[in-house]
């Protein structure tokens, strides 16, 4: 055989061979291609497998211990004089993107040794949100470094609630629709309307400012119904890069439940309702409407991964059954210091102070140690 046939057919059978290896599957796959569409949310969503739904689960657990002094009555306080109670918060956020926007959900689950609830439960796409949220009377954020420590007088009031809000840079407007939030003078009474709510927000670099203001459906027990109103501003502002200051105000006519002052029908809160079931939104015939006002303060100090929350308020209601009028006033201070142990694992040791003036002066000291871990 001629050199020139042996070198023609060595080079065909290389060439046949080269395609029938392309041909064969290959030994190591690609790598997977990352998650991607998550990293527009922040920190800690992943994608779920399968679809567009970006996931983020969050929460902390702790155990809190309570030692209560009182003077015939613990105020604000549903735990024996002594006590400890463990809890476990859980958050779970659920974000897609869509045509219309960004739909987000969240929930957050409050579990305790007797009972599951829910703290909050929302939807929003674009500036609509619905759900159990904070109403948008809520004032400051009281003197506490962590969910069910202290609070303010309307520091932590949520009902279902429909709010839309229109961004306008730095600043927006709010309005929404509340379940009622009175204490109605027929305990059988119930709001036939919602609560009207409206909130515009001024923000000013690290620092804002909030108006608001409400419209709520007061009752008598004898006659109709009468329309109450409320309205306030509170303020944030960075007296530096840890430290905040928090002021605010509010004065209502026939709407003390927006102002966390008493509660009722249609009032979920987790603040002290300083005169609850005392102090009706109106007398019986609907004509008298109750007047109050509640002022707030609150410094938050960092130091380093630490924080110190010191918190006062004070609430004034004044009832009037038209021929005599009768005051109630209450107040409360409250200082609480998270410590970051490691990372994750904290101890907040806080002291509590009310002072209510009802039928009878009362009067609670409330001490409480929480050690618990987030994730």
């Amino acid at each position: 055989m001629k050199l020139s046939t042996v070198l023609l057919s060595s080079a065909a059978l290389l060439v046949a061979g080269a395609a029938y290896a392309a041909d064969l599957p290959a030994k190591k796959a690609a790598p997977a291609a990352a998650p991607t569409g998550c990293a527009a949310f922040g920190a800690g969503f992943i994608q779920i497998p399968g679809g567009d739904t970006c996931l983020a689960i969050s929460g902390s657990y702790y155990v809190t211990g309570a030692d209560t002094s009182y003077g015939g009555q613990t105020i604000g306080r549903s735990v024996a004089q002594y006590s400890m109670s463990p809890e476990f918060d859980l958050t779970i956020k659920a974000n897609n993107n869509t045509e219309a926007g960004v739909l987000a959900s969240k929930v957050q689950l409050d579990f305790t040794k007797s009972a599951v609830g829910f703290d909050t439960s929302t939807v929003s796409l674009g500036g609509l949100e619905f759900g159990y949220v904070p109403t948008a009377f809520n004032m400051i954020n009281g003197g506490d470094t962590n969910e069910g420590g202290g609070s303010g007088l309307n520091n932590g009031n949520k009902s279902a609630s429909v709010h839309y809000t229109i961004p306008m840079g730095a600043s927006s407007v709010t309005v929404g629709v509340e379940n009622g939030s009175g204490n109605f003078n027929n305990t059988s009474a119930a709001s036939q309307i919602p609560d009207l709510t409206g909130k515009a927000k001024f923000g000013f670099g690290s620092s804002s400012v909030t108006l608001v203001g409400g419209a709520h459906q007061a009752y008598g027990s004898s006659s109709g119904s009468a329309w109450g109103y409320a309205y306030g501003a509170y303020g944030s502002f960075a007296a530096s890069k840890d430290t905040t200051v928090l002021v605010g105000g509010a004065a209502t006519s026939g709407a003390l439940g927006m102002l966390g002052l008493t509660g009722g029908t249609g009032t979920v809160s987790t603040a002290p309702t300083l005169f609850s079931g005392v102090v009706s939104d109106t007398d019986v015939n609907s004509s008298n409407p109750a007047t109050g006002y509640s002022l707030e303060a609150a410094v938050n100090q960092k130091f380093g991964n630490d924080e110190l929350a010191l918190y006062a308020s004070y609430g004034k209601a004044n009832a009037s059954s038209g021929t005599a009028e009768t005051s109630y006033n209450g107040y409360m201070l409250d200082a609480a210091y998270k410590h970051t142990i490691a990372k994750g694992l904290w101890v907040t040791p806080e002291l509590n102070y009310t002072s209510i003036s009802q039928t009878n002066s009362l009067t609670s000291t409330s001490g409480f140690i929480r050690i618990g871990r987030d994730f």
